[in-house]
């Protein structure tokens, strides 16, 4: 919700929860992307032009797309036997939604997946 409201976002979207992770830092999903050849730094500009809203809103919603990655995290994390959803199992459901801007970058499911187990 923070990075939907430092936006001006009306609405809180997958690259509002990924901007979370990034500026979390102190996360195994966050080092695994790290690990790639990924400009950490323009990838968050990227994601702040593509989430930037027009104002300071009072009230904001998941968008449907927001609601499917929480929920598809739950599920990952019930199949690693895990009760909490650690952010490496939100990056791997950010990483299976088709807007995924991560694609762009060459960050995809399969390879994540692979590293983290």
């Amino acid at each position: 919700m923070e990075e939907a409201q430092r936006l001006g976002s009306r609405s809180i979207g997958p690259e509002h929860l990924l901007l979370g992770l990034l500026r979390q830092g102190d996360n195994a999903a966050f080092y695994m992307l790290k690990c790639r050849p990924v400009d950490m730094t323009a990838l968050k500009e990227d994601l702040e032009r593509t989430a930037r809203g027009p104002g300071s809103p009072t009230r904001m919603a998941l968008t449907q797309a927001a609601e499917q990655v929480i929920r598809y995290s739950v599920d990952i994390a019930e199949s690693f036997t895990s009760r909490e959803v650690e952010p490496e199992y939100l990056m791997l459901s950010l990483l299976r939604s088709d807007e995924t801007i991560l694609r762009r970058w060459g960050v995809d499911y399969n390879g994540f997946l692979k590293e983290l187990v």
